[in-house]
């Protein structure tokens, strides 16, 4: 677990210093929201890394990795609530039941086992 933790935090330094030479015209190529915007999202990715190897302490991987089937269904809602032109469409409504009933049931069948 440590291992992915390790080599993700070496390869960032290693490409912060690949991208050193244009650390000083940063403020030139990105808007303080882009920079920002970029900030957000190493803290909840490193945030999903902790959560996950932390919960991988606590339940079995193969009963945590039927829950990564929630991501692309935040995206889509997500994709909804903040781009204008989005709508839900029929496989949203048809898959978002299926889905949520097989994560229910592979809960209730792990419980057991």
């Amino acid at each position: 677990k440590s291992g992915s933790g390790f080599a993700l935090f070496f390869g960032g330094i290693i490409l912060t210093f690949i991208g050193a030479p244009a650390w000083g015209q940063i403020t030139e190529m990105f808007d303080l929201l882009t920079i920002s915007i970029t900030l957000w999202l190493v803290v909840v990715s490193a945030a999903g890394f902790a959560i996950w190897n932390h919960l991988s302490t606590l339940y079995p991987v193969s009963l945590l990795a039927s829950y990564r089937f929630i991501i692309p269904l935040c995206g889509v809602l997500l994709s909804i609530l903040f781009l204008p032109n989005e709508t839900p469409g029929w496989g949203l409504l048809i898959g978002t039941p299926f889905l949520l009933f097989s994560l229910y049931l592979a809960q209730r069948f792990s419980r057991k086992n």
